[in-house]
């Protein structure tokens, strides 16, 4: 009798638990606008003067599955591009120059540092991280300002490759619906060419590529 009465016990803590779990979830939808700069062969600095002569736009559409006031999983769609210019860089007399568009396609889980979501009314103010991958299409133009080097191998097509990131972000609840984010993110590549070429010299380095941004999203929470 006794093992019954635990079990029966132990059931109904499990149905309370995952009916006051079934509560806290809800979902989000948004759009939001960004920048793109990169670290790649031609992008060899990252001075402030560089950022800023090479920064480039992005946008992106996103959903979210919340478990609970810590928990999400996502998914998100980015288009934008990058532009890296060598007068920018360290290889000024090498006159090479790429514009990459790129096209993404992310899976994510969201952490929040501060509970947010269906009861918590009051809270307007959140921290959180997002950890993903997926696969990054893109497409290379690069240009010579000179005669092509000798010692590089051209990738002038389109090309996929995987991605993962890590961003860290805060959001603020405009409504008790609504809520504004802005967020940095970084994109590591694995891929080597995202500038149109590899080096080829013998003390070149193969580094991947990496690329990131900041992102200013807007989203509407579904209860």
């Amino acid at each position: 009798m006794n093992k019954w009465l635990l079990v029966i016990l132990l059931f109904s803590a499990f149905t309370i638990d995952s009916n006051a779990q079934a509560k806290l979830r809800y979902t989000e939808f948004g759009l939001g606008i960004g920048t793109l700069t990169s670290s790649n062969d031609i992008a060899t600095t990252s001075s402030v003067s560089a950022i800023l002569k090479e920064i480039r736009p992005n946008a992106k559409i996103y959903g979210m599955y919340h478990v609970n006031d810590w928990f999400g999983l996502g998914a998100e769609f980015n288009y934008g591009w990058i532009f890296n210019d060598d007068d920018n860089h360290t290889n000024v007399n090498r006159g090479l120059e790429v514009v990459t568009t790129l096209s993404q396609i992310n899976l994510f889980t969201e952490i929040n540092f501060i509970r947010f979501g269906k009861f918590h009314r009051e809270v307007k103010f959140g921290m959180f991280t997002r950890l993903g991958a997926g696969f990054t299409g893109y497409n290379p133009n690069l240009s010579f300002k000179t005669l092509k080097p000798e010692s590089i191998t051209l990738y002038p097509d389109s090309y996929t490759a995987a991605n993962y990131f890590i961003s860290l972000g805060f959001k603020f609840r405009t409504s008790y619906k609504n809520v504004l984010r802005v967020e940095a993110t970084f994109h590591g590549l694995a891929a080597d060419n995202i500038d149109g070429f590899e080096n080829t010299t013998q003390f070149a380095t193969s580094a991947n590529d990496s690329y990131g941004g900041v992102m200013i999203s807007y989203s509407m929470i579904v209860f």
